[in-house]
Formats: structure tokens, C-alpha cells, sequence
């Protein structure tokens, strides 16, 4: 029987669920206890909300005033409960120290796992982006080149001979990377059919929801979002939907490669694609488990789409705010790529050549980091010790400062406030490069996989974009990422 989520019962069920769960987080679950010499509370006005407007309202303004009035470590009463904030220094020792668990404080929060359906399998994201997609980056750059071409062709037009203002960036930006990728992953008949790329593109957008905070009571409430999305994704999943549309059009797929994989042994001669990946670790005379193949392939997708569509955008917005940097950009790629290259040629050597855009892609995955993010929970000791005499008990969810990371002169050199596109050119540090002054893409045992196959994606795409067309913001639009923008051929720009 499917269940209202929306009835009046139900929804008295998560209220008084949620409050008692709140006033629990404010006494024996947060920092109840008086034995400790803790860090300082932002002062705050609003009980239960605590500092949650004020540092959405204005979350750099935030961050930095905190630090300079209250020091390096200090504690803030947002998202529903009192958590404690770090800067730089602790970096090393978030991300690497075990007793410091990722999981264990977005459990707190969501329980993404239950929400792509990887708790019901032995998937691990991780792993699967490290044994199927990673060691095969190579062989996927003509591909992605060459799907990434066809998806401009579609959503801007490959010979425009006017300028073509586009209304939403993001969604264009989330169509091309949703057919580029899903073809690397899943094949091309997949990746470009009809029926299921609006499946890709809305799956990653509506669990990306829920993990961005897109609605107020998923920002202000979390413990009464974290109930609601526990009973939404366990009493009547929307994950099984979408895993049922992709078994549809899959299966018959997979039934024909397994047919070929057993007639013909070793002749046969794979596609080149991840699914073929997965594939081949299932023995020929066992039958492919269907809801493990659907979260793979759903889990996939949400890590790469979501994430890549994202900072692609930031990129394709730095690219109309910053218009400087353009001609020295299309002079390397000239130089680097030659001027018609935009078949499916381009290799991951070329992409690597390509210096000065990495740099560019670095300089706005640090400027475009939120001030205070990645949230770790104290479970593997019974209290951390910090500078000052501060401690922090089992249990304390610990965030990053990013403000103190990603504009410390110390860590990006000088003028860290400035948007620098070149900062890193003739360095070490590339885009997909991580350390304690670049965790967009996590630190140690958290550090995402999928990173070298997302920044070459981006490559393509930002470099496909740079050729064909000039872009810029509207007349008398605000230069906002979110606003319009203006695509001007190139020839006639």
C-alpha cells in the first residue's frame, strides 16, 4: 500500500519525531557536557535556527568575522545543532586521521547511501570509480570529445550565426555532460538514447537537492529534513523508479553482450565502456544481479553528473567574468590542439599539455568552495585536543574553514582574494591535484577517484566552448553565476 507522505499523520509523525530528535542534539547529543574547555559559541539570536540565515545570507561575511572575532577554532549553531569549525592548521588531520569519519557526519544530515540504494549492495562508489573508470581515462577522451562536440551541436548549435542568448546555463551545461559521460560509462546506444537521459539528469539533479540543502527546511532543519528523506527513501523510494526505467532499456543490452562473451570467448571484442567493465566481473554462468547493475550504473551517474555540471558551470561563468583570460587560452589550445580538432582526436597527452586552462579550473574550484563544508565526526577517540586548551568530545561534528584555506596567502601565494587565473601556471598543482591547500575533491582515503576523468571532461568541454564561441553576460544583466548568458560565434565575435 503506498503511503501520503503528505497526510496529516505522517507529516505529526516527523514533527514530533523531529523535535524530540532536536532537543536530544541540543543536550545529551551535542555538547551537553560541562567538563570540557570548549571552543566559543557564535553568538546567534534565533533557538533552534541559531546562526542558519546569517550564514546564508552572507556565508564569506560569516566565516571570516567569526574567525576574527572569536579565533581559529570556534563553534557555530547552524543547520540544527552546534558543530565546531577549524582552519588550516587541522586540515592533515580531518581528512586523514581515521578517528575522524566523513560518513558518520552526513549520516547525521542524509543518508546518501540509502538514497542511491548502495546500502542494499556491496557497491562501494569509491572502489567503482577506481577500478572501472580511472585506469580506462585514456581510451575515454576521443569519446568524450567527440560527444561532447555533439552536445553543443544540439543545445547551442554548431554553426549559429547570430548571438543565442541561453536562458539556463547550468542545464545546458548538465545535458552535454550527462550524453558525454553516460556514453563513456554505459556505451553509446545508452548514453544517447532519448528515453533515458532526461532519467540521468533528473536523477542527479533530485538527489543533488536534498545533498545541496536546495530548499529551506532541507538548510534551517536538517534533523526534520534527515527524518522526512529517511521515510521518503525507504517507504516508497524514488530511487526504484529510476533504477526501473535503466533496467528497461539495459538489460536486453546485457543480454546480448553475455551471449557474444560466451559464444565467442576470446574473440569477442568488448565494447569500450564501463558497463563492459562491470560486466567482467561476473562469471558467465551466474546471472547478473539486476538491482546491483541499476545502482551501479544510477551511483555513476549522480558522482559524475552532479558534481562535473557544477563546476563546469563555475568555469563557464569565470569565462564570461573574467574575458582577460581568454585570448591566452585560445592561444594555448591553438597551440596545443591545432584548429580543428574537435573530431574524437584529442588525446589525454594533448589535455595534460593544456596548462593554462588547468590553472583556470584550479583558480575556480578555490574561489567557488562554500566557507564552511565537509563535515567530519569525532568517533575513533573521547576527545580531541586543540590549541588554547580547547577540547572537543566524542561525537562533535568538526567542519572546515575553507575561507582559511583557499585565501591564505600562505597556502595560494599572494593576493588570494583576487581571482588569479594563471596563479598556478609553471607549478605542481593541477586541477585534479589534492593537498591541504585543494580539497574540492576530498583528502587521503576520502579523495575522490572520479577526479581525473571529471577535470579532462571539463577540459573538453571549456575548450570546445573557448573555440566556438565568445560568451558573455547580457546587457544590463547582473554578473551572477545563475544569470544568463550570451553565446556569440566565435567568427564573429
Amino acid at each position: 500500500m503506498a503511503v501520503d507522505l503528505l497526510s496529516p499523520q505522517a507529516l505529526a509523525t516527523v514533527l514530533i519525531s523531529a523535535v524530540s530528535l532536536i532537543v536530544w542534539r541540543l543536550t545529551v547529543g551535542g555538547f551537553g557536557s560541562r567538563k570540557y574547555k570548549l571552543p566559543p559559541l557564535v553568538e546567534y539570536k534565533w533557538p533552534i535556527l541559531g546562526s542558519t540565515f546569517d550564514f546564508i545570507k552572507d556565508p564569506t561575511a560569516f566565516t571570516v568575522n567569526s574567525y576574527e572575532k572569536y579565533g581559529p577554532v570556534f563553534r557555530v549553531y547552524f543547520r540544527g545543532y552546534v558543530q565546531a569549525v577549524v582552519g588550516k592548521e587541522h586540515v592533515r588531520d580531518i581528512f586523514l586521521n581515521p578517528a575522524f569519519s566523513y560518513e558518520e557526519a552526513v549520516k547525521d544530515e542524509f543518508r546518501l547511501a540509502d538514497m542511491l540504494g548502495t546500502s542494499q549492495t556491496d557497491l562501494e562508489p569509491h572502489r567503482l570509480f577506481a577500478v572501472i573508470i580511472t585506469p580506462f581515462l585514456a581510451r575515454f577522451i576521443p569519446v568524450l570529445s567527440n560527444v561532447l562536440t555533439r552536445g553543443f551541436d544540439r543545445g547551442v548549435g554548431a554553426d549559429i550565426q547570430a548571438p543565442l542568448q541561453v536562458e539556463s546555463p547550468s542545464n545546458l551545461i548538465m545535458d552535454v555532460i550527462a550524453r558525454a559521460t553516460t556514453v563513456c560509462f554505459f556505451g553509446e546506444e545508452l548514453g544517447t538514447n532519448s528515453e533515458l537521459i532526461p532519467v540521468y539528469k533528473d536523477f542527479a539533479a533530485s538527489i543533488g537537492h536534498f545533498v545541496n540543502r536546495k530548499s529551506p527546511v532541507l538548510a534551517l532543519l536538517p534533523s526534520v529534513a534527515k527524518l522526512y528523506m529517511w521515510v521518503k527513501f525507504n517507504l516508497s523510494s524514488p530511487t526504484a523508479v529510476y533504477r526501473a526505467k535503466v533496467l528497461q532499456y539495459t538489460m536486453p543490452i546485457v543480454h546480448e553482450r553475455r551471449r557474444l562473451m560466451k559464444e565467442l570467448g576470446d574473440e569477442y571484442d568488448p565494447p569500450l565502456d564501463s558497463l563492459q567493465a562491470y560486466l567482467n566481473t561476473v562469471p558467465l554462468d551466474q546471472p547478473v544481479n539486476e538491482h546491483e547493475l541499476a545502482t551501479m550504473m544510477l551511483t555513476l551517474v549522480f558522482f559524475s553528473i552532479h558534481t562535473t555540471t557544477k563546476r563546469t558551470t563555475i568555469c563557464l561563468y569565470n569565462l564570461a567574468k573574467y574575458p582577460q583570460y581568454v585570448p591566452e587560452l585560445l592561444e594555448e589550445q591553438r597551440a596545443v590542439l591545432g584548429d580543428d580538432w574537435a573530431d574524437g582526436t584529442v588525446t589525454l597527452d594533448q589535455l595534460k599539455n593544456l596548462s593554462k586552462l588547468d590553472s583556470f579550473i584550479r583558480e575556480s574550484l578555490r574561489t567557488s568552495g562554500r566557507s564552511i563544508a565537509l563535515p567530519h565526526k569525532i568517533v575513533g577517540m573521547d576527545e580531541w585536543h586543540l590549541p588554547g586548551g580547547y577540547v572537543l568530545p566524542k561525537g562533535t561534528v568538526v567542519n572546515i574553514n575553507t575561507e582559511d584555506v583557499y585565501y591564505s596567502p600562505e597556502l595560494q601565494g599572494p593576493n588570494p582574494r583576487e581571482f588569479n587565473a594563471w596563479r598556478f601556471v609553471g607549478t605542481d598543482k593541477g586541477a585534479a591535484r589534492i593537498g591541504p591547500d585543494m580539497i574540492a575533491f576530498g583528502l587521503g582515503r576520502h579523495a575522490c577517484p572520479g577526479r581525473f576523468f571529471a577535470v579532462h571532461e571539463m577540459k573538453i568541454a571549456l575548450s570546445l566552448i573557448l573555440k566556438r564561441y565568445s560568451v558573455r553576460f547580457p546587457d544590463g544583466a547582473k554578473p551572477t553565476d545563475g544569470s544568463p548568458l550570451l553565446f556569440t560565434p566565435r567568427k564573429t565575435a
